[in-house]
């Protein structure tokens, strides 16, 4: 009739256990034949998954929302020795929607305050270093004056106009670039600029007027190519704004944010974002790459998108994320989850370590390596 027998037994786990195949051999008639004998697979061994065995942790952004800038340069024309702002002047109209272009957007959108625009002006070597500052420094009121005058904001946003006197800067980088079929003597010109510009600052004001008379005097040619197609170039006005975008409080802000403007997000309102989406599906895994396409440099961002590129079994990326992920608990968790993959199970337990001092609990990862390092 029928019986039943419980069996068990347990062996020590040899590397040739992988893949193996487990089989129950029954002898039914008790002859030893093993011919006769009915095998049964009972399981297949298969080596652990150390993807099933590691645990991620994420970091969740703080909530600051800093002040941003915006830098730009303007090209803007002036009548030779006047500070007057002409708008129609030369190709003033283009380089003025630099300007104008980026603020009308902003005083149009009511989630940006703009609290600063300040206007820095250059004027190039020629003429006495006494009269470009005089010309610079005007001219960078001017343009200032004129902004003020066409926009409706108060009267702190127009921060008080600087000026640099001649950019003499920008002819090193402009000789810098510059090839030795026009300059045949650039080296030569290039070493008397920056020996200026190694001076002192007042030591350069004192002694600019002589290096732009021996520039013009040892290389006359030269100096004419330079005043013709270099000098224009160095006669600008750089522009920065300083602006603030609203705090979004709930998430049906964020959310609608995310989907028209998510450049106005901070790392933890996109965070926010993807803590609506299951972990690691496609639209968690944008957002992550989103805010880190924004914000490069933000440790949170840099971890959670690690954390992303693990679990695609990408490592090379995951790694080079984590350059930019500091050393906080969550950073030295997901470096330890990659020794961890990578079988590194001396380096994982160290990064294990600085993480569990940070109050992580690590455990998990641990008993990983338990398995997977036998």
């Amino acid at each position: 009739k029928p019986q039943s027998y419980q069996y068990t037994h347990a062996t020590a786990q040899q590397p040739w256990h992988t893949s193996a195949t487990v089989l129950m051999e029954s002898d039914l008639c008790g002859c030893g034949d093993t011919l006769r004998s009915q095998l049964t697979t009972l399981a297949t061994l298969e080596k652990p998954d150390p993807y099933r065995l590691i645990a991620l942790a994420h970091q969740e952004p703080n909530t600051d929302k800093p002040t941003r800038e915006l830098h730009g340069t303007a090209y803007i024309t002036f009548v030779v020795n006047k500070w007057e702002m002409k708008p129609d002047y030369m190709n003033n109209a283009a380089e003025l929607r630099k300007i104008t272009d980026t603020l009308d957007i902003m005083v149009a959108d009511p989630n940006i305050t703009v609290n600063t625009i300040k206007i820095h002006g250059w004027a190039s070597p020629e003429s006495p270093f006494t009269h470009n500052d005089m010309l610079a420094t005007n001219r960078a009121k001017s343009l200032t004056e004129w902004l003020r005058h066409n926009y409706q904001l108060p009267t702190t946003a127009f921060a008080p106009a600087e000026a640099t006197p001649e950019n003499w800067i920008g002819l090193r980088q402009a000789l810098e670039q510059a090839g030795t079929d026009v300059l045949p003597h650039r080296d030569e010109i290039l070493n008397i600029v920056r020996g200026l510009l190694l001076q002192e600052e007042r030591n350069i004001a004192r002694n600019a007027d002589a290096t732009e008379a021996r520039i013009k005097r040892t290389y006359p040619q030269e100096y004419q190519y330079l005043l013709r197609n270099v000098y224009p170039g160095l006669r600008r006005s750089d522009y920065e704004i300083t602006f603030n975008i609203k705090q979004f409080n709930t998430i049906e802000e964020c959310l609608n944010i995310y989907r028209t403007k998510p450049e106005q997000l901070s790392p933890h309102e996109f965070w926010r974002v993807a803590q609506t989406f299951q972990p690691f599906t496609d639209e968690y895994n944008r957002a992550m790459q989103t805010a880190l396409n924004y914000y490069p440099d933000n440790e949170a961002a840099n971890i959670n998108l690690a954390n992303v590129a693990i679990q695609q079994h990408d490592l090379l990326k995951a790694e080079t994320l984590l350059l930019r992920a500091g050393t906080g608990p969550a950073a030295e968790n997901a470096r330890a989850v990659l020794c961890i993959l990578r079988a590194q199970y001396d380096q994982a337990e160290r990064h294990l370590d600085n993480a569990e001092k940070q109050k992580l609990d690590v455990s998990q990862n641990r008993k990983a390596i338990s398995i997977l390092n036998k």
